[in-house]
């Protein structure tokens, strides 16, 4: 190299100049390659995930989440409300009797002749499968409680059920004026509202329980 000199580059072997070509297009080459490489995942579309398609997934994971925790709470909302050991009685009872209460307290009988602490004043049949059915519609059913809003009127029963299962005494009272209701369990008591479209098909029982005489 040292007897080359400036202008006479024509003059090298030609041997010399084909490596230093070879040389230069690997290195050209290889960083394409290395580009096009460090490129590729961004260049096919089907190593993307679009960002809707991302969204849609977490709306639908969330909704599904949701939905569970919904139904469970709905579960635990009726126990709640009214006990899980009085739900277990009205769901399946082995005596349902019905009876009319007097609405005011009365202290001068005896607890046998009470139901719920008010007074017994007539009996009633007991409840056919059909009407047990009818009656845990809808005291079973959670979206016929007034949870939210409490009324002020006070609570005066006329109707009142009782139900029995293994040794275990549950007592219903229903204030049918004021859609209030009582229920008593081993002398818990439990008190609160219903909603207003629980009223009618509870007095279709009432009425069925204790048809309206004619004067």
């Amino acid at each position: 190299m040292s007897n080359i000199k400036k202008g006479n580059f024509h003059k090298i072997h030609p041997l010399f100049s084909l490596s230093i070509a070879m040389t230069l297009v690997g290195t050209v080459s290889l960083t394409i390659a290395n580009d096009e490489e460090f490129m590729s995942p961004l260049s096919e579309e089907k190593d993307i995930v679009p960002i809707s398609k991302t969204i849609d997934v977490v709306t639908e994971q969330q909704s599904i989440a949701e939905k569970v925790v919904s139904e469970s709470a709905v579960q635990e909302t009726i126990e709640n409300i009214l006990s899980a050991e009085i739900v277990d009685v009205l769901k399946s009872p082995k005596i349902a009797e019905s009876y009319r209460v007097q609405p005011s307290m009365d202290f001068s009988v005896s607890d046998k002749r009470k139901l719920g602490g008010f007074r017994i004043i007539e009996n009633g049949p007991a409840l056919t499968q059909e009407q047990i059915k009818q009656f845990q519609t809808i005291v079973l059913d959670t979206n016929q409680y007034s949870l939210d809003q409490i009324k002020k009127c006070p609570f005066r029963p006329e109707l009142g059920f009782l139900f029995e299962k293994d040794g275990k005494r549950v007592e219903f009272l229903l204030s049918m004026g004021c859609d209030k209701y009582l229920v008593v369990q081993d002398k818990v008591e439990k008190q609160g509202d219903y909603h207003n479209s629980a009223r009618q098909p509870l007095l279709e029982l009432r009425n069925a329980l204790f048809p309206l005489k004619a004067n």
